[in-house]
C-alpha cells in the first residue's frame, strides 16, 4: 500500500469524529460510525481506496443469523454517507491525484513462484506484482496461465485477496482449470470462472459477478482480445464488474486483432486513467482519423507514440522465439485447380459484385460477402437461395502430397469442410471440435492425444484459442481453407507451436488456383486482415474495380518442380505495373539472364502481359511475356531458371490457356535453340528460323 494513500485517509480520519483507520500491510480503511447497531443488525461502514477511486462501503449484517445481510439497507446508507461526505471525499480526491497515475497503481508485493517456473514467466510474474493492473501479451504456448495463477497466490501470501474472478471463452474452461489444479495448491483461494459469452447473453451471470466481487478480489481477463468492442455487451458488463476491485490482469496472445483500436476497451478495464480519455468517443476523436463513404470506418491513425507511451508502463509482452527453443517450421504449399463447374460459379459472384460497384450501391459487408462465398466456392459449396449446394472438389487430393502416417490437426473456417472431412477419412479416425458438439469435445480431444484417433479435425473459432496438449504428439497441422485474419491463423498455429513440441513442424496450405486464395495468403503474410484491405480499396471505385477484377485475371496455376517437390506458383502481371519491377527487375539487368537472352534487352509496354513462376519464398525464377497484335499472341520475351524444361512447358501452357480466355487466335514464340524441345512437344511448328533463334507458330 502506497504511503501518499496512507497520509490521505489519516488526514481525512482527523476530519471526521470517531473514525478508526484499519490497517495492515496492504489494506488500508477508514471506519466509521453510521446505521443501526442493536442487538439484531450491525452496520460496517467505510472508506477504502478501490480501483483508484476513494469509495464508500456498507454492509449490514443480521447477528442472530450471520449469513443474512440487508443490501437494500446498506445501499441506503452508502447512498446517504456520499451525500453528507461528498465535499471531504472530493477533497481527498483532487488532492490524492496530484500522485500521477501510474505511482498510485503501483505495487510491492513478493512474487511467489515454485522450482518449474521457467525464468521468462519468473520476470513476468515480477512485473505484475509491482503494479495492481498489468496487461500480459504473451504468445500462444509460453505459459501465461501460470504467471498469472502464481499471481493470484503472490497476492494471497501478500494478504492482498481471498478470492479469484476469471472471464474467459467457455470452451477454454476445462483447460484453465487443469491449470489451476496443477499449479495452486491453496485450497483457501476461492476460484470462480465466469465465459466472456455468459456475460454478453445472461442477466443473471452478470448480477452474480457484480455480487461476488470486492476488494479482495483478483480479476483475470483471459483472451482480452474478446473484449475489445467498445459498444458490445460483454465488453461494458465486464468492465463494470471490474470496477469493483483494484487487482486487475489481463491477458492474451493476439492484443490487436486489426489494429491499436483493439486496445482501448482492454485498458478501461484496467482503468480508464491510463489511455487519457474516459470515452470510446473521447478515444476515437483523439487517435483514430475516420473517414470511408459514410465517415464511419477507421481510415487512421493519430498521436500513437503519445498513447503507446501511456500503455508503456502497464504492459508486460513475452515473444515465443525470445524465451523458447522450440523446433524449426516448413510451411508447405499446396495448390489445385478449381474444376470448370467451380470456375463458373467463381466468376459469376466476381461479375455480380462488379454489377454492384458499378451501380454505386454497395458497402464492405457486400464485397466481404462475395468474398466469403468465392472462398466457399473454392472448398467445395455453394449457398443458394438458402440451400447449400455440394461442388466437385480436388483440394482432397491435396493430401496424398503430404505424409500420411503422421497424426495431423486440420482446420477448417466452414462446417461443410468439417463434414466432407470425417466423410473422407470416416469418422471413426477423426476427432472433432467445432461449436456443433461442445459436450463431446473433451472426449474427441482425449481421443486425439490418447492415440487413438489419427485426425484432429476442427474449425478455427472453436479450436483455434485456448486448446492445449496436441503438441505433445502431433507436429503437423493443415489448413483446409484459410481465415481472412491473420490473428485466427497465429492462435490456430500455436496449438502445437508451443512449450512441449520436440519435433520439427510442419505447416500445409491447401489452396486452389483462385486469386481469392492467393489475396488470403499474401494478407496473412502481411499479418493483416483482409476486411481492412477491403475498406483501404473502397476509398477509390476505380481501384475497387480493378482489386475484384484481379480475382480472376491474376489467377494461380500449379507447377510442380522435379527437383525439390515443392509448388511453385505463377502470377498473371500487366507489363507497366509496379508489382513487375519487384519481382522481374533485379532479374532483367542481371548479367546471367541477358545472356541467356543472347544478349538482347527485355521489352515490355502496356500491350505485354508477363506470367511470373515464384518459389515459395516469392522470387521469381522464370517469366515468359506476350504482347498483343490484333487476333495474335506474341511470346518474345522469356527467362527460364536454370532452363528448367518443365518450368517452362508449364508458363507456355499458361500463357495459352489465357490466350483461348482472351479468344486470340494464333500465339507465336520466338525461342532459342536450347528451348525447341519444349516448343515443339506443346504442338508448335516452325514458321521460320533464325541464327539463334527459330520462330514457332500454333493455332488455338
Amino acid at each position: 500500500m502506497e504511503s501518499c494513500q496512507l497520509s490521505f485517509l489519516s488526514k481525512l480520519q482527523a476530519r471526521i469524529k470517531y473514525s478508526r483507520l484499519y490497517r495492515t500491510h496492504n489494506i488500508e480503511r477508514l471506519y466509521i460510525r453510521y446505521g443501526r447497531n442493536n442487538h439484531e443488525m450491525m452496520t460496517a461502514a467505510w472508506l477504502e481506496v478501490v480501483n483508484d477511486r476513494l469509495s464508500v462501503f456498507v454492509s449490514v449484517r443480521n447477528i442472530r443469523k450471520s449469513e443474512i445481510y440487508d443490501d437494500n439497507l446498506a445501499a441506503r446508507y452508502k447512498a446517504e454517507i456520499e451525500k453528507q461526505f461528498y465535499e471531504i471525499i472530493n477533497d481527498c480526491e483532487l488532492e490524492r491525484k496530484e500522485t500521477p497515475l501510474h505511482q498510485r497503481l503501483k505495487d510491492d508485493i513478493i512474487p511467489v513462484y515454485d522450482s518449474e517456473s521457467l525464468r521468462h514467466q519468473v520476470e513476468a510474474l515480477r512485473f505484475c506484482c509491482s503494479m495492481k493492473v498489468s496487461a500480459l501479451y504473451a504468445d500462444t504456448g509460453t505459459g501465461k496461465s501460470k504467471i498469472a495463477i502464481d499471481l493470484v497466490i503472490s497476492r494471497y501470501e501478500a494478504g492482498q485477496i481471498k478470492k479469484v474472478l476469471i472471464f474467459l471463452p467457455v470452451a477454454t474452461k476445462k483447460n484453465f482449470q487443469k491449470q489451476i489444479d496443477k499449479w495452486c495448491h491453496y485450497p483457501q483461494i476461492e476460484w470462480r470462472m465466469i465465459g466472456h459469452e455468459s456475460m454478453g447473453s445472461s442477466e443473471k451471470t452478470v448480477f452474480e459477478a457484480l455480487n461476488y466481487v470486492d476488494s479482495e478480489t483478483q480479476i483475470i481477463v483471459d483472451e482480452s482480445h474478446l473484449i475489445k468492442t467498445p459498444t458490445a455487451k460483454r465488453s461494458q458488463r465486464i468492465k463494470l464488474v471490474c470496477e469493483k476491485t483494484s487487482y486487475k490482469l489481463v491477458m492474451t496472445g493476439t492484443p490487436v486483432t486489426d489494429n491499436v483500436h483493439n486496445l482501448y476497451m482492454q485498458y478501461a478495464v484496467l482503468s480508464p486513467l491510463i489511455i487519457g480519455v474516459r470515452s470510446w468517443k473521447k478515444f476515437e476523436e483523439k487517435y483514430l482519423v475516420m473517414g470511408g463513404r459514410l465517415r464511419d470506418e477507421i481510415v487512421g491513425y493519430k498521436n500513437i507514440n503519445y498513447l503507446m507511451g501511456l500503455l508503456e508502463p502497464y504492459t508486460y509482452q513475452i515473444a515465443k522465439e525470445d524465451c523458447l527453443n522450440l523446433p524449426a517450421k516448413q510451411y508447405l504449399t499446396h495448390i489445385c485447380e478449381l474444376t470448370e463447374k467451380q470456375w463458373d460459379y467463381y466468376i459469376e459472384e466476381k461479375d455480380r459484385l462488379l454489377r454492384i460497384i458499378i451501380s454505386d450501391n454497395f458497402t464492405a459487408a457486400d464485397i466481404f460477402q462475395t468474398f466469403t462465398r468465392m472462398q466457399q466456392i473454392c472448398s467445395g459449396y455453394l449457398i443458394s437461395n438458402g440451400r447449400r449446394i455440394p461442388l466437385i472438389s480436388n483440394k482432397l487430393s491435396l493430401f496424398d502430397k503430404i505424409p500420411t502416417d503422421e497424426k495431423t490437426v486440420i482446420f477448417c473456417k466452414y462446417l461443410f469442410e468439417v463434414n466432407l472431412l470425417t466423410e473422407h477419412f470416416k469418422r471413426e479416425n477423426c476427432a472433432v471440435f467445432t461449436g456443433r458438439n461442445p459436450k463431446e469435445r473433451d472426449r474427441e480431444l482425449n481421443d486425439f492425444v490418447s492415440g487413438t484417433k489419427q485426425y484432429f479435425i476442427a474449425t478455427m473459432h472453436s479450436g483455434g484459442t485456448g486448446l492445449n496438449g496436441l503438441q505433445e504428439n502431433c507436429r503437423q497441422i493443415v489448413f483446409f481453407s484459410n481465415s481472412f485474419s491473420y490473428f485466427h491463423r497465429k492462435q490456430s498455429v500455436g496449438r502445437i507451436d508451443r512449450q512441449g513440441q520436440q519435433n520439427e513442424m510442419y505447416i500445409h496450405d491447401f489452396l486452389t488456383n483462385a486469386n481469392i486464395d492467393d489475396k488470403i495468403m499474401r494478407n496473412l503474410k502481411r499479418k493483416g486482415n483482409l476486411s481492412d484491405e477491403i475498406k483501404k480499396q473502397m476509398n477509390d471505385k476505380t481501384k475497387l474495380k480493378k482489386y475484384i477484377e484481379s480475382l480472376y485475371n491474376n489467377e494461380k496455376y500449379c507447377y510442380i518442380c522435379k527437383k525439390n517437390t515443392c509448388i511453385m506458383k505463377t502470377e498473371i502481371l500487366t507489363g507497366t505495373e509496379k508489382r513487375l519491377y519487384e519481382v522481374v527487375g533485379p532479374l532483367v539487368m542481371n548479367p546471367k539472364v541477358l545472356r541467356q537472352n543472347n544478349g538482347a534487352a527485355f521489352k515490355t509496354s502496356e500491350n505485354h502481359l508477363y506470367f511470373v513462376a515464384l518459389d515459395d519464398n516469392d522470387d521469381c525464377i522464370g517469366f515468359i511475356s506476350i504482347q498483343k497484335k490484333g487476333k495474335t499472341g506474341f511470346i518474345n520475351n522469356y527467362y527460364i531458371q536454370d532452363r528448367d524444361k518443365e518450368l517452362m512447358a508449364s508458363l507456355i501452357k499458361t500463357a495459352e490457356k489465357y490466350s483461348k480466355k482472351e479468344k486470340l487466335e494464333m500465339l507465336i514464340i520466338i525461342a532459342q535453340s536450347q528451348d525447341y524441345e519444349v516448343v515443339r512437344k506443346l504442338k508448335f511448328t516452325i514458321e521460320k528460323p533464325f541464327v539463334r533463334n527459330t520462330r514457332f507458330v500454333k493455332n488455338i
